[in-house]
């Protein structure tokens, strides 16, 4: 069994003002894998990607992917690329800039 520490969730994690603690931690660690897998995307486009394709734009359409999707909420999104590119030491895209 995985021990929980609740101190990994980094303080601009979004969160609803009801959520417990243990919720919060959840909430932030599958928001922390879909960083990780959204990481692995992005460079298999940028592997790919045509000339002139930039790691900007890269992140942007796959942000425009995963809000069309539904994949969590507005801020969850945003958190979740804007994380993306420090991994990756990209430039995030304006939309998900605070």
């Amino acid at each position: 069994m995985t021990s929980i520490d609740f101190k990994e969730v980094p303080p601009d994690f979004p969160y609803v003002d009801q959520e417990s603690a243990e919720e919060r931690w959840f909430s932030w660690s599958v928001c922390d894998e879909v960083v990780a897998h959204m990481c692995k995307e992005a460079r298999a486009l940028k592997a790919h990607a045509v000339p002139g394709d930039r790691e900007v734009d890269i992140l942007y359409r796959l942000y425009r992917q995963a809000c069309d999707k539904g994949w969590g909420t507005p801020e969850e999104l945003r958190f979740i690329f804007r994380h993306v590119a420090a991994r990756l030491g990209w430039n995030a895209p304006p939309a998900v800039r605070r």
